[in-house]
């Protein structure tokens, strides 16, 4: 079973740098990782959720965000976007599949 998790943006003191980051790695799978790695490293939130289900369960999540954009403050809470839900759900299965075929053809 695949479980894409969707979380209210994530906030950084350098907006416009992580947004060239996430420029620079623009496709579903460049998402995901971003997403997780940034999740994971030194985040209250992503501590809360290593915590709650540990690091098996939180490394098989596909972890993106409510919308691509960037906020800068805590309190930053940009509207969900559907249209970017929804592809991101679909493209984050596909990904997933790709991965776990190539994984098991090894």
């Amino acid at each position: 079973m695949t479980v894409v998790a969707f979380l209210q943006n994530q906030w950084f003191k350098n907006p416009a740098k992580i947004a060239e980051i996430y420029a620079r790695h623009d496709t579903p799978e460049g998402r995901v990782k971003l997403n997780a790695r940034f999740l994971f490293y030194r985040s209250l939130t992503g501590k809360r959720l290593l915590d709650a289900f540990g690091r098996y369960v939180c490394e098989r999540i596909i972890w993106e965000e409510a919308s691509r954009e960037v906020g800068s403050i805590s309190s930053h809470c940009p509207p969900a976007d559907p249209a970017h839900i929804r592809l991101s759900s679909i493209s984050s299965l596909i990904s997933f599949w790709r991965s776990e075929r190539s994984r098991r053809a090894v």
